[in-house]
């Protein structure tokens, strides 16, 4: 066997948690075990209990007792001796700070003071507590700190050993624990403790499992997982021990009581590994290659690029589905693989998935990426020339990999056509311009659009919604919006089966005014939708009243001579003449009104006939055509 050993000497001031299991702040909850002074009934030399279970004992002579006070939870980083005294409180704790024996917890307060002051006093004056049981009290105090001396630590350490077979089939792992004690270092017998161990790289013979609870000093078989080069480590974790300097602080909420000090806990960690000789297992292997788009969806002129998946599938010949590696077996490498990747389109469908690529599919570009191991990969990017569907195929051939690389253990691939997860749409955005079929109509005209269609997807139909809207006093400003919510006069739908010029039906119309047609559509999945209130001139009618009859003019009639009367012989007195009335001829009626009349008819003809030209002028005037407008 060829074995390798990592030891790693772990400080218990360095390592992670200290104590035992927090709590909240907790109060005294009487005296433990120990002695009361005769003399006076109250003083006290033993240990108290928490009200969370805890014992503990008073370190601050001569601060008051800890009683009628709340204390914290414990502090798990607070020091409080120097050097090799801290560990010596921590043994005295672990030992005996539990202890139920009244002259044993005595003697380990009075330790507890010797070394953490006695507040001007000698061990005696504190002993004399103990009443007759002071001589037994100074006697256990020397005894346990006689034995702190040399069985308290500083803290432990921990050494992983893990071992594997030249073949690379088998191996060993052993956790050790050596403890740093003030009388020297002591490697623990086996079986002592427990750890929790991790391989990498293997796993144990009973459980094959990666990890195991193993005991400390034990060798415990192991099975190196079947690479081309065996490595192994392992990982080893003591939890909980009994050992170095750990100690639990309580802080009372006064200042001038006693602190308190409890038992606290340590926790090993180590690492270690070992790697078998290399030894080199080439074995044919199959690349196989999982793809996916870049986009699902993308206009023409993007860049597309396609995901690969590379692994090894598991073959008769491979069952472990390794990647082959090639050269020294001390620093062998991975065998390159080739891979690629066709881009083909554009196509009028989707394309069906199929084993093969079909016979004569465009294509828009192949590149290739080279693979040195399973893992995620991406191609080149091809840029996408217009609309229509695309989709990606991969192939792999062992000649796109030299011999001298490992060539021969390449076996061949291809990925089937059509796959969903390789497909990109690129849709088409037809090109709609509009002219409505009559710019000028009078009332009763039965109004249409006319639409040019072109970038149509072939073989597939649109269906387009065009609405009319009016009628305005005024005609609408070409490049304006109208308002959605006035809502158009009437819509029709036209179902348009390719490009070319089609005609909406028809809309009647009887009230005058100005009217424009928009059109929209929902699209297909192919085709995005599209929608426009915009003005067009070319899309703009204006339907117009009828001009009213013309009035005849009456023709002049000529006045007749009047002949006056003789004058009578006796001539009256002058009176003032009143002003002439003009009179109809043969009627003797008022001539004003009707020469009011003929004015008004003369009038009306004149605009009638000004009406009638201007219509001749619109009539012969070219068709407008509208701006040519697409759904993008």
């Amino acid at each position: 066997m060829i074995a390798a050993a990592v030891l790693l000497a772990l400080a218990a001031t360095g390592l992670s948690a200290l104590l035992a299991p927090e709590s909240a702040s907790a109060a005294i909850a009487g005296r433990h075990a120990g002695h009361v002074w005769n003399g006076d009934g109250q003083s006290f030399l033993g240990s108290y209990r928490l009200d969370d279970g805890t014992v503990a004992y008073c370190i601050d002579q001569p601060s008051g007792p800890p009683v009628g006070v709340d204390y914290s939870g414990p502090d798990t980083a607070a020091r409080v001796a120097d050097g090799d005294s801290q560990a010596t409180l921590a043994y005295l704790m672990r030992q005996w700070g539990g202890t139920g024996d009244a002259t044993e917890a005595a003697a380990v307060a009075l330790n507890v003071w010797r070394i953490t002051g006695l507040g001007g006093h000698d061990a005696s004056y504190y002993a004399a507590r103990a009443n007759e049981q002071a001589g037994a009290v100074l006697a256990a105090a020397d005894a346990q700190l006689a034995e702190a001396g040399s069985r308290a630590s500083r803290g432990a350490a921990a050494s992983v050993i893990v071992e594997v077979g030249a073949d690379g089939l088998s191996g060993s792992v052993r956790a050790d624990l050596t403890v740093d004690r003030l009388g020297g270092a002591e490697l623990l017998p086996a079986g002592s403790h427990t750890a929790t161990v991790t391989l990498q790289g293997a796993t144990f013979a009973d459980t094959a499992s990666a990890t195991s609870t193993i005991a400390n000093g034990v060798s415990v078989a192991i099975v190196p997982d079947a690479t081309p080069v065996v490595t192994v480590s392992a990982s080893a974790r003591f939890a909980d021990l009994p050992y170095g300097s750990a100690l639990a602080v309580r802080h009372p909420d006064d200042p001038s009581r006693q602190r308190l000090i409890a038992a606290g806990t340590l926790t090993v960690t180590a690492e270690g590994g070992a790697s078998a000789p290399p030894v080199l297992r080439s074995v044919p292997f199959q690349p196989v290659v999982v793809t996916r788009t870049s986009d699902e969806r993308a206009e023409a002129g993007a860049q597309l690029s396609d995901h690969l998946q590379v692994s090894a599938q598991q073959t008769a010949e491979n069952p472990d589905a390794l990647w082959g590696v090639f050269g020294d077996a001390a620093s062998p490498s991975p065998v390159p693989v080739v891979v690629r990747s066709t881009l083909w389109g554009p196509f009028s469908a989707r394309p069906q998935q199929q084993a093969q690529v079909p016979e004569g599919a465009p294509s828009v570009c192949e590149v290739e990426v080279t693979v040195t191991a399973p893992g995620d990969y991406e191609t080149p990017p091809c840029t996408i020339p217009g609309p229509g569907y695309y989709v990606w195929s991969e192939r792999i051939d062992p000649d796109d990999t030299p011999n001298e690389q490992g060539g021969a253990l390449v076996r061949e691939w291809a990925g089937e056509f059509g796959v969903t997860s390789e497909v990109t749409l690129a849709p088409w955005h037809p090109a709609v311009s509009t002219v409505t079929s009559h710019p000028v109509a009078e009332p009763g005209v039965c109004l249409a659009d006319v639409l040019s269609v072109s970038g149509m997807q072939p073989q597939s139909e649109l269906l387009v919604v065009a609405r009319l809207w009016g009628p305005f006093a005024e005609a609408p400003e070409p490049g304006s919006q109208l308002d959605p919510a006035a809502g158009p006069v009437g819509s029709v739908e036209i179902l348009v089966p390719g490009d070319g010029e089609h005609v909406s039906p028809c809309l009647e119309l009887a009230e005058p005014g100005h009217y424009v047609w928009t059109h929209d559509s929902a699209g297909t999945d192919e085709m995005p939708a599209f929608e426009s209130l915009e003005v067009f001139a070319s899309e703009s009618t204006v339907i117009e009243a009828p001009a009213p009859p013309a009035v005849p003019t009456p023709s002049p009639t000529p006045t007749p001579e009047v002949t006056p009367a003789p004058s009578p012989e006796a001539t009256p007195e002058a009176t003032p003449e009143a002003a002439p009335v003009r009179l109809l001829p043969a009627t003797g009626a008022d001539l004003g009104p009707v020469l009011v009349a003929a004015a008004l008819g003369l009038a009306m003809a004149l605009i009638g006939a000004a009406s009638s030209l201007l219509a001749r002028r619109r009539s012969a005037a070219p068709a407008v055509h509208g701006r040519r407008r697409t759904s993008r």
